[in-house]
């Protein structure tokens, strides 16, 4: 790991588990194990370094959702593409995203930031309400309101970035065909001419490991919540 990856994964960590306001300076370099004047080689302002995960992570989000969907008709495999990306992005990248989700709602952004990662947030957002609604007017979801389902679906999906751990019972190939099958069953997803995609068909989502997200699987413990009841997994 780089200097620069060590003060990224170092922030990150502290970032998520004091929250951003506590996490001084000086504590990002001492746990990078670098003094001040070297840290401010890698950074700005500590908003900066904030940002930069915050951005890099959505950005990461919406590559991969974009790909995945190219040359992808049927609405019910969208979906299911979709629910692939987002846990397997959420469970290989826990921290960042929870962090990412804490602070659209906390505001530590100033607001001409914070509605920079909204927008991401809600240009990645249309591509789930897109196929929901393709789903309805084409007939094959029966949902009374689409944005809803969309909300209902994020919020199963994210969840993931919360209480899944590696060492659990379920893989997240497994917790994505589980909440796949949930999905439709939401959705009341119809027979169409063409087959419906298999459940656990799809493959892993891998992003690219960068920045702040290098370090994520180095500590997978370090800082998260108590899991759920039942581990979730």
């Amino acid at each position: 790991m780089t200097t620069e990856q060590r003060v990224r994964a170092e922030a990150l960590r502290l970032f998520a588990t004091r929250g951003f306001e506590a996490t001084g300076i000086r504590d990002i370099a001492r746990a990078a194990g670098i003094s001040l004047a070297t840290l401010y080689h890698y950074m700005d302002t500590k908003e900066d370094l904030l940002m930069s995960m915050l951005h890099e992570g959505m950005s990461a989000l919406l590559g991969l959702a974009e790909a995945e969907l190219q040359g992808v008709d049927d609405p019910a495999a969208q979906i299911a593409a979709l629910i692939s990306v987002h846990v397997h992005r959420h469970g290989e990248h826990r921290r960042l995203h929870s962090l990412s989700d804490n602070e659209v709602r906390v505001r530590s952004l100033s607001p001409d930031r914070r509605a920079e990662l909204v927008a991401l947030r809600d240009a990645y957002e249309a591509f789930w309400l897109r196929a929901l609604r393709l789903g309805v007017a084409t007939g094959r979801f029966r949902v009374p309101d689409a944005k809803l389902a969309v909300y209902a679906l994020l919020e199963m999906c994210t969840g993931v970035a919360h209480w899944y751990r590696p060492e659990g019972r379920l893989s997240l190939d497994e917790i994505s065909s589980a909440f796949t099958e949930m999905a439709f069953a939401l959705l009341h997803v119809q027979p169409s001419e063409g087959p419906t995609p298999e459940l656990g068909a799809l493959p892993p989502r891998v992003a690219t490991t960068t920045g702040a997200e290098a370090g994520e699987r180095t500590h997978p413990k370090a800082g998260s919540p108590p899991p759920a009841h039942g581990e979730g997994q």
